[in-house]
């Protein structure tokens, strides 16, 4: 027999709830808590409290300042049940044994709903999510499957649910879509893209990944790699203005290609070190081989920009050094796009990944 906890968020409509609960949770092959949280005032919370001592089962949890993120969370994460889930408001309780069912019959681990007419393009577009309808929200899941996530995740706000299915998605967990009616209480745009962008630096560095033994992440989200070239840029800057100090340095006492090679060299392993930290942080990959790939990446770097800077010097030898400083800068960012795809796609390269699309349960 599957053991389910409900968690109920009230905002102080008590009237519809007493019905709607005793039908919905009427089937005999399940074991029901209903966990009433009230986050409504003083005079709702006692008539919440009467409430529980006419359903079986059933018990209330004051929501306070917490908001409701922090106490599903929190809730989620404690309960004992096989099956947890969340009705964002009392009329949803007639649309349980469907957000249920995928669950107990073994065929999801997380399940979120689904409204007609709409679809959640931004996270598609950015996540690669195949989800009809964000605002549908996340409605129950299996609890060893949600538990780890909870540990994962990072927010306490209404953003939680979101962040929760994205974090499902990238670890391969099965995520079902239902038809529902209502949605989840909605999050400021601010608030969301911040949560959105959470996420992906989680992906990026790796801190997204369950870990488990045979466990593969999804496909790298669009959002994640432009995250990751938006960091390849910022140390791609400052690996320049290493460069420029280093090449004006060492102009004043050797040639061109010797001074662009000593400063490309310095400049090159203190940017392959940043990135491996910080831009690729995550991807378990072999030093020595790294260093290799790393290597023929630079060897090209440096053909190119050694050979735009002498072409410059011998066509205009009255250039100057700051025009061979433009020059060597305007090579290096032409060969930055395929220097980051090669270290994306080979110099940090691990094995290889599937991405897992949300399901329909009708």
């Amino acid at each position: 027999m599957a053991c389910v906890e409900v968690v109920v968020l009230l905002d102080g409509d008590l009237d519809r709830l007493p019905d709607a609960l005793r039908t919905s949770l009427a089937a005999p092959d399940r074991a029901w808590t209903v966990t009433l949280v009230q986050l409504g005032g003083d005079a709702t919370w006692e008539r919440t409290r009467r409430l529980t001592a006419s359903l079986p089962g059933t018990r209330a949890v004051r929501g306070g300042r917490a908001g409701r993120g922090a106490v599903l969370a929190g809730l989620w994460r404690d309960s004992t049940a096989d099956v947890v889930a969340c009705l964002p408001d009392p009329a949803a309780a007639a649309e349980l044994p469907r957000v249920l069912a995928p669950l107990v019959d073994g065929h999801a681990d997380l399940v979120v709903g689904r409204r007609p007419g709409t679809h959640g393009r931004l996270l598609q577009r950015a996540f690669g999510l195949d989800v009809a309808d964000a605002g549908g929200g996340l409605r129950a899941a299996r609890t060893a499957a949600v538990r780890p996530l909870l540990r994962l995740s990072t927010s306490d706000g209404p953003s939680l649910g979101t962040e929760l299915l994205l974090l499902a998605a990238h670890n391969g967990l099965r995520i079902a879509q239902v038809p529902v009616t209502g949605a989840v209480a909605g999050v400021r745009l601010g608030e969301r893209l911040v949560g959105l962008a959470r996420v992906a630096h989680a992906m990026a560095t790796g801190r997204a990944d369950l870990g488990a033994p045979g466990a593969r992440p999804a496909r790298l989200a669009p959002a994640v790699t432009l995250l990751r070239f938006g960091l390849f840029g910022v140390v791609g800057l400052m690996s320049g203005l290493l460069y420029v100090a280093l090449y004006l340095g060492l102009r004043t006492v050797v040639p061109p290609a010797l001074a662009n090679l000593a400063a490309l060299v310095l400049g090159a392993v203190a940017n392959t070190e940043v990135n491996r930290r910080w831009t690729f942080a995550g991807r378990r990959v072999a030093p020595v081989g790294t260093h290799l790939r790393s290597g023929v990446l630079f060897a090209l770097h440096y053909l190119v920009m050694t050979g735009a800077v002498t072409a410059a010097v011998h066509l205009n030898p009255s250039a100057g050094r700051l025009g061979e400083v433009a020059v060597l800068l305007a090579s290096s960012l032409a060969v930055s796009v395929l220097r980051f795809v090669g270290l994306d796609r080979w110099v940090f390269r691990t094995g290889g990944t599937r991405r897992r699309k949300a399901s329909s349960a009708e």
